[in-house]
């Protein structure tokens, strides 16, 4: 385990930073790093601590010719001040791949904040 200025490195997951297009229900942002457990990514509007967020990463370079949308629903667990906005960290709880139909994150959310897993359809909730 690593320690940032002597606090212990809590994070489940390694980290990947990588620059995506995040679509949000009120305009876009751009992901820091992401990883199989959560997200980072800087937007203008606010959020707050605690609220279950709907977005898509628009993964670009996947599948040549064609985005890759990845729909998800996670948690916000921290909020950072930054010069051109908020940078803000989500502990995903669920996400389903694009398959071509008409998926949207709304579809994916589900209540309470369980390990990151694919949902079908017939489990979604809706983010509460």
């Amino acid at each position: 385990m690593h320690s940032i200025q002597g606090l212990p490195e809590r994070r489940r997951a390694q980290r990947f930073r990588v620059a995506l297009l995040v679509e949000l229900t009120e305009g876009t942002a751009v992901t820091r790093d992401l990883s199989a457990s959560g997200v980072f990514f800087e937007a203008t509007r606010t959020f707050v601590v605690g609220e279950c967020i709907q977005f898509t990463l628009v993964l670009e370079h996947v599948d040549p010719g064609h985005a890759v949308h990845l729909h998800c629903c996670g948690r916000v667990v921290r909020i950072e001040p930054r010069s051109t906005g908020v940078g803000v960290a989500v502990a995903n709880i669920g996400y389903r791949i694009d398959s071509g139909t008409d998926t949207k994150p709304e579809d994916v959310c589900e209540a309470g904040t369980k390990p990151m897993r694919v949902l079908d359809r017939e489990t979604v909730e809706g983010c509460r």
